[in-house]
């Protein structure tokens, strides 16, 4: 409720705001949002919804992307019609992982996906080249992705230099600070 995917919006240009937008020199970014699993062809196997995004990879890679993805062999032959919530959710992963993205943007990455499957989205983030900002309530994955946190304060972004866990002590430490502090007159007003 504080804007934090419609900032990602804002960044990914599908957001109307004031102000001025302006990305880095050859920054090509993809969005995965919360509503991605509805952009799939239901008709298309694994394999060519997601060898669609991958341009320039060869089948090879795209298997071994998918294979990360928990989809090996025959499976990747399935038509995303009798795919799980959780299955087109990997699917649409590894479509934005194999763009030709250098930064990407997410939205909710680990809704719908086990704890192994959060665990291959982490895997395939740590080894991703480029940059990425995450949206998550999941503070599982945040500490294990993030080493800066935007935070919203005050209708403000304010940045927090480093890991999620790092931040939430400070956070913490701050909050206990603040309740310290407060006396019983204070509190009454």
């Amino acid at each position: 409720g504080l804007g934090k995917s419609t900032l990602l919006r804002i960044i990914a240009e599908r957001e109307p705001f004031e102000g001025e937008h302006k990305l880095g020199y050859n920054v090509n970014f993809d969005f995965f949002a919360q509503h991605q699993l509805e952009a799939l062809n239901l008709k298309n196997t694994i394999l060519d919804e997601v060898q669609a995004a991958a341009t320039g990879k060869t089948e090879t890679e795209v298997r071994n992307v998918l294979g990360s993805f928990m989809f090996s062999g025959e499976e990747v032959d399935k038509k995303i019609s009798v795919l799980s919530g959780g299955e087109k959710s990997r699917v649409a992963l590894a479509k934005t992982l194999l763009s030709e993205a250098n930064f990407l943007l997410l939205d909710e990455p680990t809704n719908h996906l086990d704890i192994q499957s959060i665990e291959m989205l982490v895997e395939a983030l740590d080894a991703y080249p480029g940059s990425y900002v995450v949206v998550s309530h999941d503070r599982f994955f945040l500490q294990r992705v993030s080493n800066k946190v935007w935070y919203i304060e005050e209708k403000q972004i304010k940045e927090y230099p480093g890991t999620y866990e790092e931040y939430a002590q400070w956070k913490a430490r701050q909050e206990a600070e603040l309740s310290a502090t407060d006396t019983p007159a204070q509190l009454a007003k």
